[in-house]
């Protein structure tokens, strides 16, 4: 299991916090935050660490929400 400091933890959330104001409102669900949360854990285990890099990642991924999490 990956371990994180602190530091780059809070940077997660940040992006977290941050993609999820991009996700159209019907598709803001908390299904959706754990699914770009994971996102956002896998980029950062596999060396992306920068708050852009993070966001970028995860936005990537909001196309896919529409299919993958339709109400």
């Amino acid at each position: 299991m990956t371990k994180f400091d602190p530091e780059l933890v809070q940077i997660m959330r940040a992006a977290l916090e941050e993609i999820m104001q991009r996700v159209p409102r019907e598709y803001s669900t908390p299904a959706t935050k754990a699914y770009l949360a994971e996102c956002i854990l896998k980029a950062a285990a596999q060396g992306q660490t920068s708050y852009a890099a993070l966001m970028a990642t995860a936005a990537d991924h909001i196309p896919t929400i529409a299919t993958l999490f339709s109400p």
